[in-house]
């Protein structure tokens, strides 16, 4: 038993002389933590971005670059019904959650809407000339009575949302 000791003794030593301390003793603390359900979500870190629904101008940025996309879908799908349908439902596809947010702030109002529309208004003169592009695509006018076509610009304005 002795013999253990002892080297259990060098074995420390050794340890402290090259740099190793000993392991700390966990601090005592008084505090009690506060349970949580085992469902509940952590809270987001203080920096964490609104939902996009809560923030009217990160809705207006991704609204514009829509607009921007489905111009340049268009324009790049000519008179091609089938081109145009697909090109459209890839953008909402890709765009569910700011279409979402609009038609969600849209439809509820009050400060939030006057926010986004503030928001959009700053772009206005941008807006207006995509909007030009898209109105005057030759798949608007060809297209008008293309189901797909139409469903897809259901889809955009938030027909699903």
């Amino acid at each position: 038993m002795a013999a253990m000791l002892r080297v259990a003794r060098a074995a420390n030593i050794m340890l402290l002389a090259c740099g190793h301390g000993a392991p700390a003793a966990p601090p005592a603390s008084s505090a009690v933590p506060i349970a949580r359900p085992l469902d509940a979500a952590p809270p987001p870190p203080p920096d964490a971005p609104l939902p996009l629904d809560e923030d009217p101008a990160r809705v207006a940025v991704r609204e514009v670059a829509l607009y921007d996309q489905l111009a340049a879908a268009l324009a790049a799908a000519g008179d091609d019904c089938d081109a145009a349908s697909t090109r459209i439902g890839g953008l909402v596809d890709a765009n569910l959650d700011a279409i979402a947010a609009y038609v969600k702030i849209e439809r509820a109002g009050g400060e939030l809407r006057d926010r986004l529309h503030a928001a959009l208004a700053m772009q206005r003169d941008h807006l207006d000339a995509t909007m030009h592009d898209v109105a005057n695509a030759p798949a608007m006018r060809a297209c008008a009575h293309h189901a797909g076509f139409t469903d897809a610009l259901d889809r955009l304005r938030g027909g699903d949302a």
